[in-house]
């Protein structure tokens, strides 16, 4: 009598094979999350370096913009001549209280830049 045909056996070179499939899947996966979880960190740092140095550059004008009104006048005309609100307590370089993680808020020091 010949034997069915009907069933199907799986030797253990097709068993072996199809685990390290699905290894190789798995891996896949996890290597797709951790890219776009490294993506997101990269930007969050990419946006914060760039606030940073544009804070420092501001920060650079203003100080070299109080340096050569100090070489013109006293204090008080470079006090007045940058409108400080809170120029009593801090020496005029107190920026409406608002901090953000790299120091003071570039919008908020430009404004100082414009007068």
């Amino acid at each position: 009598m010949a034997k069915p045909h009907g069933s199907v056996r799986i030797g253990p070179i097709s068993l072996f094979t199809l685990i390290i499939v699905l290894c190789l899947a798995v891996l896949t996966v996890l290597s797709v999350t951790t890219s776009l979880a490294e993506l997101s960190t990269t930007e969050r740092q990419a946006a914060t370096t760039t606030e940073t140095y544009q804070l420092e550059s501001v920060g650079q004008q203003f100080v070299a913009d109080v340096d050569a009104a100090l070489a013109e006048g006293t204090l008080e005309d470079v006090l007045q001549r940058f409108d400080c609100p809170r120029r009593r307590a801090h020496l005029g370089y107190v920026l409406d209280g608002k901090r953000s993680h790299a120091g003071h808020r570039a919008a908020d020091s430009k404004q100082y830049l414009h007068h």
